[in-house]
């Protein structure tokens, strides 16, 4: 402990940000780098058939991409995107065949900044709930979720960390809130066994 993550990559085309009535680009090249840190502490807590624990964590993802400020009229290169995260959890150990815990509740707090620069974009905090229930039936589940985002830009909206529901599409907003049921449940296992059948 604790847990440290780091990736790099370098070679792509270099990429930009910028309004759609912009006219003028910066000169793009093949030396676009970009770099991921991850560092956590997953702490357990579980006991008997829960499963539970809580993670903070801190993961800083940095692109030299052109972001344009429009106001100013110049392109700012690289941008460091800091995500810090509390994630507890406190799940009923599932089953083989079950598709999601018969009982639990997963509570996860994020906040999106980038300390380093403050001309494009300002901050974003999110709460997401998620509380795991029985369904009518064996192996089925059901799931209550909701959340509530906000963020403070500067110039630009910060893209949405939301899941969003089945056949919404994603879109990005100053403040959303969101609830959803899901009920799920096997149709079929197709793994039978036909050494019987044989």
């Amino acid at each position: 402990l604790p847990v440290l993550k780091f990736s790099a990559n370098y070679g792509n085309l270099h990429q930009y940000f910028a309004p759609e009535n912009t006219t003028w680009f910066p000169e793009l090249s093949y030396n676009d780098f970009s770099y991921n840190l991850d560092i956590y502490i997953p702490v357990n807590i579980s006991s008997g058939n829960m499963v539970g624990g809580f993670i903070p964590r801190l993961n800083i993802d940095f692109q030299n991409s052109y972001y344009y400020n429009y106001v100013d009229d110049y392109y700012i290169s690289g941008n460091a995107f800091f995500n810090e995260q509390i994630l507890f959890y406190w799940l009923k150990r599932t089953s083989t065949r079950d598709i999601q815990p018969r009982a639990g509740l997963l509570v996860d707090i994020k906040l999106f900044n980038t300390p380093l620069e403050n001309e494009l974009f300002g901050f974003m905090a999110n709460f997401d709930g998620s509380v795991y229930l029985p369904g009518f039936f064996k192996n089925h589940g059901i799931k209550l979720n909701a959340g509530y985002q906000f963020q403070e830009p500067e110039m630009y909206l910060l893209a949405t960390n939301f899941s969003f529901p089945h056949g919404i599409k994603e879109f990005r907003t100053e403040k959303l809130s969101k609830f959803n049921i899901d009920y799920v449940f096997p149709v079929a296992y197709p793994d039978w066994s036909i050494g019987p059948v044989a």
